[in-house]
């Protein structure tokens, strides 16, 4: 005679595992979808809606105030080629994510690899601020006494808040990407394919 906790052991794939899946393409569809709206928006305003030059021009007297980093004006030149990356990158996330929730095998894969990605976009990301001290430190320089001290505070916390962030999000998309491969997850979709294909 099966016992109950015998009986629980053959349910496969486990309830862990489909809620884990649930929730993970839940999540990601609404976050690729708020993040596909704002790209969107983004775009509209830096490539048809704002004025750039007035712009260009009051971050060019910043600079040469040194009030900010040179980078600032390249930054936004390339504004609107990163809005469109970023829509690019949020429709694929979206697309694969609602695919991921239909237990479809390839979509399992590739949204591990996308994790993979932004786990090592996140660790790029920590030499940010060592690529980017030179310039703020020009701009840190030309401030008044009284406010230079408070500026390097902040400027050194907000460095170490990205540091910070950026590994443990590594981490966590590390984790996830983990989770996908393992053996549990993957009979949670072969189990899918079975049902689908019987």
């Amino acid at each position: 005679m099966q016992t109950p906790t015998q009986g629980r052991n053959t349910i496969t794939p486990g309830k862990s595992a489909a809620s884990f899946v649930n929730g993970l393409a839940w999540s990601f569809i609404g976050l690729s979808a708020l993040s596909l709206l704002l790209a969107a928006v983004q775009y509209l305003l830096f490539a048809h809606l704002l004025p750039m030059a007035p712009l260009r021009a009051a971050l060019a007297d910043a600079i040469t105030l040194k009030l900010l980093p040179a980078s600032a004006l390249q930054l936004l030149a390339h504004l609107p080629g990163i809005c469109i990356a970023l829509f690019a990158v949020s429709l694929l996330t979206l697309l694969v994510s609602i695919a991921l929730l239909q237990r479809r095998n390839w979509a399992r894969i590739t949204f591990a690899w996308i994790m993979i990605a932004t786990a090592l976009a996140h660790l790029a990301g920590l030499l940010l601020p060592f690529y980017f001290s030179h310039d703020f430190s020009a701009a840190l320089n030309a401030m008044p006494p009284e406010l230079h001290g408070m500026a390097v505070t902040v400027t050194r916390m907000l460095s170490a808040m990205s540091i910070v962030m950026g590994i443990a999000f590594g981490a966590a998309f590390a984790w996830i990407a983990k989770r996908l491969f393992s053996a549990e997850i993957a009979r949670e979709f072969a189990a899918r394919d079975v049902t689908n294909n019987p």
